[in-house]
């Protein structure tokens, strides 16, 4: 992946790769008498099991229901911290292309605290979800952060055709179920926080997202 070109997605190497990881790990678990195992995956898999790179980590999951140990799948939506990824994989010519699907994008640290939770209790034998408290476009997600930081030099064009990691995403694959626990923090406030807002009128371009 380069910025020039952005990313393209090998589903078998990526299926492959995860494969062989995940079983590592749950040999290594078995070895250990680990007790509940606890994954991360991401909201819309199911979904979008067919489809990029969602491909590896449907996998992924169907490895550790089929494992025979216990265990609690944890699917986030868009993490904060990852947009700049979100960015990059959509990059081409410096350009970057965006599908306008919604998204209710959450905070890294919220996601590391329902997971330890989760590692703490009762394996739920199933998924729960995790998503953030503001529903908005993908596009805006990525504009937000690219529009808020220092000599970034690209800019979002929103393109209903464009992939997301490979995929090709109806308006709601991205959204969380009903029953999905909300956490608090907004993405208006975490990315006033970071130290690319160095600037006010940064803070002036945030101000779109706290709108309804």
């Amino acid at each position: 992946m380069t910025e020039t070109y952005g990313l393209v997605i090998d589903d078998e190497a990526s299926i492959e790769q995860m494969s062989r990881s995940t079983v590592r790990l749950l040999a290594a678990e078995f070895t250990a008498g680990v007790q509940h195992h606890v994954g991360l995956s991401v909201v819309g898999v199911d979904r979008l099991r067919d489809r990029g790179y969602f491909r590896a980590l449907y996998a992924h999951e169907a490895m550790i229901r089929q494992s025979g140990m216990p265990y609690s799948i944890i699917r986030a939506t868009n993490i904060f911290e990852c947009v700049f990824d979100t960015a990059d994989a959509g990059t081409e010519d410096w350009i970057v292309w965006v599908t306008p699907v919604l998204v209710r994008p959450v905070a890294g640290t919220e996601v590391a605290t329902l997971l330890a939770h989760t590692a703490a209790s009762k394996p739920v034998l199933g998924v729960r979800e995790i998503a953030g408290p503001d529903q908005f476009r993908l596009d805006t997600f990525v504009r937000a952060a690219l529009t808020s930081t220092d000599n970034e030099p690209r800019r979002v064009f929103t393109d209903s055709r464009s992939l997301y990691f490979g995929a090709s995403l109806r308006h709601s694959d991205l959204l969380p179920g009903e029953e999905a626990y909300i956490a608090r923090m907004h993405y208006s406030n975490w990315l006033k926080s970071q130290s690319v807002l160095t600037s006010p009128e940064h803070a002036d371009r945030v101000e779109i997202l706290d709108q309804p």
